[in-house]
């Protein structure tokens, strides 16, 4: 059956949103940091004495291409693309008013560049053409939008390098830079012109050094200088960089001057600071700064690096989500590891993994179960790093599988797969081998943790059963080229290059074929992603599309224009994460569910305990001085209130003294008036005004005795008023002390913070050294024993062949033997034989010998019949002659009957080596 794709009408709104990553980064003076991240602008406030910051994002309504900041950071411009609409606009952000909008209008082209002026009334946007021949300046209004001018520059050639910057001398004046020339336009009213121009030779960026001055850096590791048209100077770099490269030419890659400092980068990612001395550059003071590639965007404080956000810089293979934690996982093509927060958009930790075979959330996202070419292990998220935690197993991995519910694990190389149940303690539940010799391609769990699918490079799919590892079925996919896989309950849907995805069961087969109208032709479908609902298949072009069961078809928002790699579907939150070649992710909400929005929640990560116990322990020496200035204070201001006590009682008795003297004197002058009154009347009178003198007398002087009392009581009070307020003194610069030292405390408490960290630092950098030598050590080790191995092998392959040889030897000798006692049971035999034919020889030659002898007498009865008989003379010759002939052959008979003896004795003596060598040949069998 084939999908059919719905109209363009009915194209996917879902929201989609770039987690990862930064395209643009600007620092407005060293509070602030801006950088893009897809459609949305994200401030970060920057605080150096703490390790807190604060973040913001703003979200455009396009895809943010550039962006600059004014020379007075007022005011930041963006440049927003929106390529599926293609529509191209400015954005004027006040970054005094919180990144309020100050103006939007819209532009006749995409801005790769944007300049602003020093005064903030005008903005440059330059954007290169599509053939790379030409580019398009437009000058704007800065608040207004208004249009001022415009001009189309044709450089008559494909050039790599464009790029635009304005005069800081004179705002009319620009310099335009491409891979041959560098021109040089005023803008006049509504006119932009071109009014001088340079020709160069592998130039690669430019800078205004000065007033009237240009820096052109090129890619031989020189600086060209010029004032307008004329060649002042060229400054090679190599001199500098002989002790820091072998080879000297090398590519300047930006240029930046400031009335301070002129800095170059070159392309080996080496940065040299030159200092600038009345207007001059000091070429012989050189600051070398040696930097990695950029990968990460952080800040430095005096508690450490505080990391803001990281960024893949190769394709995502791997992203996926864990709820509980709120922690997305990605890996690159060079297992670069980041593991971030979804709740406040912060980086949390972070590793390169050499040899990444897979990697996987256990439950609760604080652990990671990442699997290795020779080992599985199991590692800790802690803050700003991944640490290891234990090793499952080592082994030869090809391939990593966790199931759905993470609890389940599948470890599979080419000779068979291991079952690992991770909630048991890694227990190893079943070892499988395979009957099938062949490469992993992909390893797919069912959606019901029971199955799981193998797929090798034959295109061979076999599905097993959990934990008896038992085949279930299998089935031959050759020419299909299966380029991805997922397996829901009994189904596995296998999808190709050419969008058709197999729908694979025990009993049967069936192909679903995709078709829809917005994918470019030359397009091809590269991941699968299946759900309850429906299939998510991943296009080179960066469009994914959703497959439904019914057949239909729909496009989902682009959120990228390269190759999708990756996705994983989420069914508690109904989210897709999606990775991408570029080294971004992207998050796509469906079912009318929204993207929780960033700072929601608070991070949470492991904490080493090292770092526990050193925060401990800091915590309790800070409680420790807290409780002794407590005492301290507490001792001081109970020792004050006791002095002041014991000041104002004793000064309250010594006037209580004094009113009792007065009483008493005046007790005994009444005493005695009385007695003078009762003595002589008379006197009365006289001794009455006496009296009322005296008495008046008396009056005054007690009055200036009580007023000298009082007058010395206040002087007294003043005296302790006084006293207290220089104890208040002594009490403040106790304090103040007291401060003081606590202010030394916490410095030398700092310092000594500082002298461990350092001293950590050294901890670090030896036990790096000594991880460097541990591991030069194990290297060399592994050299070693891979040679021993090595030798081992070509020694057991030796005695193999020995073995083989001396078995080979044996079966010969055992064959020699057996030919050797067949040989000599035939000769024994034939020398029984020939004593036999010798036996009969013998009896014939005696035979002979008396037939010869028979013969002569015979002969010599004839010689004597001869002398008898004339007449039988010729028939007695012939006779004659037929017995010599006879006599001859008998000869001959006994002379092969002498060869034959001959020939019985050479047959002992072979009887007799050849025994010898059989006795050799046991001998070494023996051995």
């Amino acid at each position: 059956m084939s999908a059919t794709s719905v109209p363009s009408s009915e194209i996917s709104m879902s929201e989609y949103e770039l987690i990862s990553g930064y395209n643009h980064v600007l620092l407005r003076k060293s509070d602030q940091i801006c950088f893009s991240r897809g459609n949305r602008l994200i401030v970060i406030d920057l605080d150096v004495n703490e390790s807190l910051t604060k973040m913001c994002s703003v979200e455009m309504k396009a895809d943010i291409t550039s962006m600059t900041f004014s020379s007075d950071f007022q005011y930041l411009a963006l440049s927003l693309t929106d390529k599926a609409e293609e529509n191209f606009s400015v954005v004027v952000l006040n970054a005094l008013k919180d990144f309020k909008e100050a103006a939007l209008y819209s532009s006749e082209v995409a801005g790769e560049i944007l300049r602003i002026d020093d005064s903030n009334e005008n903005v440059v946007v330059f954007a290169p053409g599509q053939s790379r021949e030409s580019a398009t300046i437009v000058c704007f209004a800065l608040l207004s939008g208004h249009r001022i001018a415009s001009v189309e520059l044709d450089n008559h050639e494909k050039s790599d390098v464009w790029e635009i910057t304005l005069c800081p001398t004179d705002e009319q004046i620009m310099c335009v830079l491409s891979s041959s020339s560098a021109y040089l336009l005023r803008k006049n009213g509504s006119v932009i012109q071109t009014f001088s121009s340079i020709s160069l030779f592998g130039v690669t960026c430019h800078i205004w050094s000065s007033d009237v001055t240009i820096a052109f850096g090129t890619d031989k590791g020189s600086i060209l200088f010029y004032r307008e048209t004329l060649a002042l100077e060229t400054v090679d770099l190599g001199t500098i960089l002989k002790s820091y490269l072998n080879d000297s030419k090398v590519s300047v890659t930006a240029l930046y001057a400031t009335t301070a400092f002129f800095v170059a980068f070159v392309a080996s990612r080496i940065m040299l600071m030159f200092p600038i001395s009345n207007a001059q550059i000091q070429w012989n003071k050189a600051r070398v700064v040696l930097h990695t590639e950029i990968q990460f965007l952080g800040v430095t404080h005096e508690n450490g690096f505080d990391l803001l956000t990281a960024k893949h810089n190769d394709s995502v293979v791997f992203a996926t989500y864990e709820i509980l934690s709120g922690t997305i996982l990605s890996v690159d093509s060079k297992g670069f590891v980041l593991v971030q927060s979804l709740n406040t958009g912060r980086m949390l930790s972070w590793r390169k993994m050499k040899n990444l075979v897979g990697i996987d959330f256990l439950c609760g996202g604080y652990y990671l179960l990442i699997a290795t070419k020779n080992s599985l292990k199991c590692f800790v998220i802690e803050y700003k790093s991944i640490v290891k935690r234990n090793v499952v197993c080592k082994t030869k991995i090809e391939k990593m599988s966790l199931s759905w519910s993470r609890k389940r694990c599948a470890v599979v190389s080419q000779s068979g797969f291991t079952f690992i149940d991770i909630a048991n303690n890694y227990f190893p539940v079943a070892i499988v081998q395979f009957d099938f010799l062949s490469a992993i391609e992909l390893l797919e769990w069912n959606s019901t943790n029971d199955r799981i699918a193998v797929l090798t490079q034959k295109q061979t799919l076999f599905v097993f059963e959990y934990p008896t590892g038992d085949l279930c079925w299998s089935r031959e996919l050759k020419l299909h080229c299966i380029v991805s896989m997922s397996f829901r309950k009994d189904t596995v849907f296998a999808l190709t290059q050419k969008f058709v995805i197999f729908q694979i069961t025990e009993s049967c087969e069936t192909l679903l074929v995709i078709s829809c109208d917005r994918v470019t032709y030359n397009a091809t479908s590269t991941v699968l992603c299946s759900t309850s609902k429906s299939h998510i298949v991943g296009v080179s072009d960066g469009s994914l599309m959703e497959v439904f069961s019914d057949g239909n078809t729909r496009v989902l928002e682009k959120a990228s224009y390269v190759t999708c790699l990756t996705l994983h579907y989420d069914e508690r939150t109904q989210v897709l994460y999606v990775g991408y070649e570029d080294g971004s992710i992207a998050r796509f909400s469906f079912e009318g569910t929204d993207i929780p929005a960033i700072g929601i929640a608070s991070d949470c990560v492991l904490c080493p305990l090292a770092v526990l116990d050193n925060n401990r322990r800091l915590i309790n020496l800070l409680d420790v001085e807290r409780n002794n200035l407590r005492i301290q204070t507490s001792n001081l201001l109970e020792k004050y209130r006791q002095k002041t006590e014991k000041e104002m009682m004793a000064a309250n008795a010594e006037l209580q003294a004094v009113i009792q003297g007065l009483e008493k004197q005046l007790d005994e002058l009444s005493e005695k008036n009385r007695i003078d009154v009762e003595e002589s009347h008379v006197a009365v009178r006289a001794l009455k005004k006496n009296h009322e003198d005296n008495m008046n007398l008396l009056k005054n002087q007690h009055k200036t005795v009580l007023s000298q009392q009082i007058r010395l009581h206040i002087e007294q009070q003043k005296k302790a008023n006084n006293e207290i307020k220089q104890l208040q003194e002594e009490y403040k610069q106790i304090r103040f002390e007291n401060k003081h030292e606590i202010e030394i405390l916490k410095v030398k408490l700092a310092a000594d913070i500082e002298k461990s960290k350092e001293k950590v630092r050294k901890a670090k950098k030896e036990k790096r050294l000594v991880e460097s030598e541990v591991k030069e050590i194990k290297e060399k080790s592994e050299a070693i024993e891979r040679l021993l191995r090595n030798r081992l092998q070509a020694e057991e392959e030796k005695l193999k062949r020995l073995n083989v040889g001396f078995r080979d030897e044996r079966i010969q000798l055992k064959a020699n033997v057996l030919i050797a006692q067949d040989a000599v049971s035939e000769f024994r035999k034939n020398e029984e034989e020939a004593r036999s034919v010798l036996d009969g020889l013998s009896k014939e030659i005696g035979r002979y010998r008396v037939m010869v002898e028979d013969k002569e007498r015979q002969i010599n009865q004839y010689l004597d019949e001869l002398k008898t008989r004339n007449a039988d003379q010729a028939i007695l010759q012939k006779n004659i002659l037929l017995v010599q002939k006879k006599n001859a052959q008998l000869e001959q008979q006994i002379k092969d009957e002498t060869k034959k003896e001959s020939c019985n004795s050479k047959t002992q003596h072979l009887n007799s080596v050849l025994e010898a060598r059989c006795g050799e040949a046991s001998s070494k069998v023996r051995n």
